[in-house]
């Protein structure tokens, strides 16, 4: 009989399988659930790096509040030089942006695989510097020649068009992609003359709630299309200010003592992705907390094995089988064990990737299609340590 059919025999004769199956069983949601939380976390700040760049600075829009007064003209609602100033000598801001609004009249009807709809109404633009932007598609830029106007959408759109416009009229939702596929029909009219352009939709803001054009575009048409200079001038209404993370205390005492109004909601997405990352990170221990369980049973399932076998551990060594041999033995099972537990965790992980993929997309998030190359590492570490844990303690074979 050959040599590892008899290794084979002896050794699987005190294997209790029920130990195994728990062991696995531990194991693998302990695995799962921690490649999981690394997966989630990467998306999160993935996602986060892609629309508000929350990883690195700050950006907080302010605006005066409007009261009966500004209805009536008798008090303005711009910022003047000494708020700008002000703002300016705060600590930790970094960069002011201004707002530029239209001055003419926009009207813009939506067109899908060049054919109209019935979809149209007017619009209003605004445009800042690029460094305010949270993405910076590659079409985003315009010169006179071009009949095209590339426009950022507020992400917002997304939501309004799938929960509140489609399920009105019986339509089926739409991803981000998909609405890319979609044109306007613009047609500006200022007081001294009317322009018509294509307008193509480039990307999706989360940071400005505003339909965006380049900031070059607006600049040129609000001269070439007035004549009244009253209509060229651009008060500052609205600004952006750029802060270093973690340095907003100042700017903050500053909008309350003046009663001023910020983006609230922007401010506190950035606070829930916080929390949601730390929610992850006590789920990811707690998936730590499982593995060590899971080990400590597979180390117990392991001595246990190793006592019953003695006898016949004994045996083998009398009949000049090396030490190395039954180890090799119990480390091949060990490594099949481990490809078991390492297949399952990623096909769950797939599973449920896909389902929070479709999920995040009726919600206007696009997530990834794959799993992070991140992923995959921790996996093959986490794995290769479990195995290492394994391979000291087969050690003791026959001391």
């Amino acid at each position: 009989m050959n040599q590892n059919k008899i290794i084979s025999k002896l050794l699987n004769k005190s294997q209790n399988k029920t130990q195994w199956f728990a062991g696995i069983i531990g194991t693998y949601l302990g695995v799962t659930i921690l490649i999981l939380c690394i997966q989630l976390y990467l998306e999160i700040n993935s996602v986060k790096q892609q629309t508000q760049n929350e990883l690195g600075n700050k950006f907080i829009i302010v605006h005066k509040k409007v009261s009966a007064l500004n209805t009536l003209n008798y008090k303005t609602n711009h910022f003047t030089s000494k708020d700008i100033t002000q703002i300016n000598e705060i600590e930790g801001v970094e960069k002011i942006g201004f707002f530029l609004s239209n001055k003419f009249q926009v009207w813009g009807s939506l067109s899908v695989n060049g054919e109209r709809t019935n979809l149209g109404t007017e619009l209003f633009f605004e445009s800042l510097e690029d460094d305010f932007l949270d993405i910076t598609p590659k079409d985003w830029k315009w010169n006179k020649n071009s009949g095209v106007i590339p426009l950022i959408l507020p992400a917002d759109f997304v939501n309004l068009y799938n929960f509140s416009f489609a399920p009105s009229r019986n339509l089926p939702p739409l991803s981000k992609k998909t609405i890319q596929l979609a044109t306007f029909d613009l047609y500006l009219r200022g007081t001294l003359k009317n322009e018509r352009y294509k307008g193509k939709i480039v990307g999706f803001s989360d940071r400005i709630n505003s339909v965006l054009v380049p900031l070059d575009f607006l600049q040129y048409m609000n001269n070439h299309l007035n004549a009244d200079d009253n209509f060229k001038k651009d008060n500052k209404k609205k600004i952006i200010v750029k802060c270093r993370q973690g340095e907003t205390d100042g700017l903050f005492r500053l909008i309350q003592k003046k009663k001023w109004e910020v983006n609230k909601d922007k401010i506190s997405d950035g606070k829930f992705a916080s929390i949601v990352r730390l929610i992850l990170i006590v789920a990811a221990l707690f998936g730590f907390v499982i593995i060590f369980i899971a080990i400590t049973t597979m180390i117990l399932y392991l001595v246990l094995t190793l006592e019953k076998s003695k006898n016949e551990i004994n045996t083998l060594l009398l009949i000049g089988v090396s030490r190395k041999e039954i180890q090799y033995f119990y480390l091949k099972k060990s490594i099949f064990n481990y490809l078991i537990i390492g297949c399952l965790g990623i096909s769950s992980l797939l599973v449920i990737k896909y389902n929070l993929k479709m999920i995040a997309t009726t919600y206007g998030v696009e997530l990834s299609s794959g799993i992070n190359t991140i992923t995959y590492f921790a996996l093959i570490i986490l794995l290769a340590i479990l195995l290492l844990i394994q391979k000291i303690k087969l050690r003791e074979i026959g001391k």
